[in-house]
């Protein structure tokens, strides 16, 4: 499968998860993925602990991540996650207005990665509406007058969709704040590619080897942080990293559960390619 779990919707809140060992099989995508919708917004990713993840498979150039904001996905806040062991954290692949803040990404290949795919697609006629180029994805197009984006309830509720269509270029990643977040022992830390000062925001975001945890052996997957350590003492927001994954509940055929996890040693391609060229 492309990804274990595809946002489609507004205003959808997706939290309190563990997952680990997804996309087995795929080469690229994203834990949780939303992508070619510009009216698909106002949704939070907040509080989830992924690991384990593979990064992608021998001979493939893309990769897998914690979210995929693919294509112009727009107005997504992702806050409050962990991520362990994976290839990547979160792509905004073009979109717009999306808030990542204090995240904590560990052993990834990168935290975050901006850059502004599909810039052409529009053009402003100058009255706050829009001519689709050739290289336009027309799902975009077709999804915006489905929904009448530039009337209540979406002009009211968004306006940051209203207001992206009076700058130039339309589709640019405007809007995007990328604050906050912390990379511990990544391949990279913030990546931008092909970024254009006033498009977005990117600033304070930390490069660190030891946060703080409250448990220094990462392999027992104890992401708390101390009150006293390095990270917090940035103001950097806490995580209930206790409050993730499964709760006994009387509708559950057994307690606790027992799964598999990886074993200590599990790394993902990524962190294998970095140690053979180092040799």
């Amino acid at each position: 499968g492309y990804t274990p779990w595809p946002v489609d919707g507004n205003a959808l809140v997706l939290e309190y998860n563990r997952l680990f060992r997804t996309h087995v099989e795929s080469p690229e995508g994203g834990v949780f993925y939303i992508g070619r919708d510009w009216a698909a917004r106002g949704s939070s990713i907040r509080f989830n602990f992924i690991h384990h993840v593979e990064d992608s498979r021998e001979g493939c150039g893309s990769a897998t991540r914690f979210v995929h904001l693919d294509d112009s996905a727009p107005e997504i806040e992702i806050h409050g996650n962990v991520c362990y062991r994976l290839g990547g954290g979160v792509s905004i692949c073009g979109g717009a207005a999306n808030h990542v803040h204090d995240n904590l990404f560990i052993e990834c290949h990168w935290g975050v990665d901006i850059g502004p795919r599909g810039q052409d697609m529009f053009q402003s006629d100058g009255q706050g509406g829009y001519r689709r180029t050739e290289a336009g994805w027309p799902t975009l197009a077709t999804l915006l007058e489905r929904y009448k984006w530039n009337q209540p309830p979406y002009s009211t509720r968004y306006p940051r969709l209203v207001e992206i269509f009076m700058k130039d270029p339309i589709a640019a990643p405007w809007f995007n704040v990328v604050t906050r977040n912390a990379m511990v022992d990544c391949g990279f830390g913030i990546r931008q590619m092909g970024m254009q000062p006033g498009w977005s925001t990117v600033e304070d975001n930390w490069e660190l080897d030891d946060p703080g945890f409250v448990d220094p052996d990462r392999t027992r997957l104890d992401f708390r942080l101390r009150e006293d350590g390095p990270l917090r003492g940035r103001g950097f927001q806490p995580i209930p990293f206790s409050r993730i994954g499964l709760f006994a509940s009387p509708e559950r055929r057994s307690w606790p559960v027992v799964c598999e996890l990886p074993a200590p040693d599990w790394r993902p391609r990524w962190m294998h390619l970095r140690d053979a060229a180092s040799q």
